[in-house]
């Protein structure tokens, strides 16, 4: 069963989206599915990737969509090569993932295909792709997000996708490793994210800052890349925290796991997140989060339980809840080891791959029909 999967990226490249991506189409291809990925070619130090690739089996082609946003000329070049893609590949699927420059070109080319499509949507964007998203959700023929916050953002711009929406947790799949609890002397704190505004990294350094003040020998990993490096490195110096913070650069997903060994407790400090993989990932190693009342992430990180949530944009607020786990070493264990039942409990990773090897053949199943008197393209219930 052919399946053309549109997204924002794809692995190689590195995040969380990325990660679960690539690691949801490989279980489903050993379930008769056969994917071809089209994603957009990666500019920085990935623009070397090829075109046409072939990723752990899954053939992968990377476009140069950001041309499109050049002149009419290169749209249609653009238009014409996605609609040959779909005739050529003639999917009974297609799967877009995220929201970009891969759902205008869907949406041209709708006339190429009439497979129904599964839009998945990982949390809220800026207001000025408000239409965009718009279209999108209403020309889905079915809707997954990863929360139920993210379901009430969908649900709030497009009300009528209600019947056609449903909330699938996003999964980790856990390495089977042995856990260990963290060390009762160390005050190891990690972020593992996109150095960007929206993921908060400037917030988990002032809040180090604060933690310091009370706790000395207190220091903090920094994982990932991203705009904002320069920036926050410069912040780390001005706070006085050189030798307390080490900035790791990009990390590949292989690594994050020994980081999470190796701290404490694990820190998420986002202003806007759909679901909070990362979060999820500290807890299959029975670490506590510090985490902020922000999208899905509550959902993940139950107030303590499995650790501790603050408001956004509240350093002083994120700095107490650690030096609350630091102070009561032995409530922060009973926290990570509730995390990681809990993790194995509701977000397991064969049961979200089930949710959508289901929800794709129920799709193929019913197919799409004209709806009547509109000549749009609907799917076909029959149940």
């Amino acid at each position: 069963m052919r399946v053309l999967f549109l997204s924002i990226a794809f692995a190689p490249q590195v995040g969380g989206v990325e990660r679960i991506t690539a690691e949801l189409l490989l279980a489903l291809q050993k379930r008769e599915f056969e994917f071809l990925v089209v994603v957009p070619r990666p500019e920085g130090g990935l623009r070397d990737l090829p075109p046409e690739d072939e990723v752990d089996g899954i053939r992968v082609l990377r476009l140069p969509f950001w041309k499109g946003h050049r002149d009419i000329d290169e749209i249609m070049a653009l238009r014409k090569r996605v609609a040959a893609i779909k005739r050529s590949f003639s999917p009974v699927l297609v799967h877009t993932n995220a929201l970009g420059a891969t759902d205008f070109f869907h949406s041209i080319t709708a006339s190429e295909s009439r497979a129904p499509t599964l839009t998945t949507l990982h949390g809220e964007w800026p207001a000025r792709f408000s239409s965009l998203l718009g279209q999108v959700l209403r020309a889905a023929h079915w809707v997954t997000v990863p929360s139920q916050a993210t379901a009430r953002y969908a649900l709030s711009q497009v009300p009528e996708i209600a019947p056609r929406l449903s909330v699938v947790h996003n999964a980790c799949k856990p390495s089977g490793a042995p856990t260990f609890p963290a060390s009762s002397v160390e005050a190891s704190l990690l972020f593992v994210g996109r150095l960007s505004p929206e993921k908060g990294c400037d917030l988990a350094l002032r809040a180090l800052k604060h933690v310091r003040e009370s706790c000395a020998n207190a220091h903090l990993t920094v994982a990932g890349d991203g705009p904002s490096q320069a920036e926050l490195q410069a912040l780390a110096s001005d706070l006085g925290l050189q030798d307390a913070v080490e900035f790791l650069g990009e990390v590949q997903p292989a690594r994050v796991e020994s980081l999470i060994d190796a701290s404490t407790c694990l820190l998420v400090p986002s202003r806007t997140e759909g679901f909070g993989l990362v979060a999820l990932e500290a807890a299959h190693r029975a670490r506590p989060v510090v985490a902020t009342q922000v999208g899905g992430l509550p959902e993940v990180v139950i107030d303590g339980e499995t650790g501790l949530v603050v408001e956004k944009d509240d350093p002083t607020a994120m700095a107490r809840a650690v030096l609350e786990l630091l102070g009561d070493r032995s409530r922060a264990l009973r926290m990570g080891e509730r995390a990681k039942r809990r993790a194995e409990e509701c977000f397991g990773w064969e049961r979200f791959v089930d949710s959508y090897d289901e929800l794709y053949r129920r799709l193929i199943a019913d197919g799409v029909r004209p709806a009547a008197g509109t000549g749009r393209e609907e799917p076909h219930r029959g149940r």
